[in-house]
């Protein structure tokens, strides 16, 4: 009986070194994989917005999609769809030459201005994240970019809409920012 009791013990003595051994053998730096899909090509499959389809979402999460990649968004993106206005150094120039524009009123050169205050949040953390110093006018929805900056390379975060619906489907955005800084 003594016999067997300690058999047993040494037995789940080897079975532990031998999984603390396998354990520690693994490869150094391994991660989980999970299954994802890039929110812009499956917008473009869909031909509709993401963040328009929560239904889509769901039927991802139940054929066993786990994550969705989100693209980074630009400031250009933005002023093309709308969300803000650029005002460029030229133009706002050209609208002084021609008496559109008071001299000391106006846009300032090489500003953005939001539509609402929350774009104009999301702009101004996008680019604080970055490094990216600038300074607010009026209201906190125009802000004054440094000279020369190029709008296809001004981060502008990600969609906040497609965030909420994405994770409201029960998967995890995931951060794949191809933005160069400005």
């Amino acid at each position: 009986m003594k016999t067997q009791g300690s058999s047993r013990a040494l037995l789940g003595a080897l079975i532990a070194v031998a999984a603390i051994a396998l354990w520690e053998a693994r490869a150094p730096g391994v991660r989980a994989v999970l299954p994802a899909v890039e929110a812009d090509a499956f917008a473009a499959l869909t031909g509709r917005a993401a963040a328009s389809t929560p239904e889509l979402w769901e039927r991802l999460k139940a054929m066993g999609v786990a994550a969705v990649v989100l693209r980074e968004e630009t400031a250009a993106e933005l002023a093309a769809r709308g969300e803000v206005l650029y005002f460029s150094r030229e133009e706002v120039e050209k609208w002084r030459t021609l008496g559109l524009v008071a001299a000391g009123g106006g846009p300032k050169p090489d500003s953005l201005w939001a539509k609402d205050a929350r774009g104009a949040a999301r702009l101004t953390g996008a680019l604080a994240a970055r490094g990216i110093d600038v300074s607010t006018g009026s209201g906190g929805r125009t802000l004054e970019l440094p000279p020369g900056v190029d709008l296809a390379r001004v981060p502008a975060g990600f969609d906040p809409e497609i965030v909420s619906v994405v994770s409201a489907a029960g998967l995890i955005p995931v951060a794949a920012s191809t933005t160069p800084l400005a």
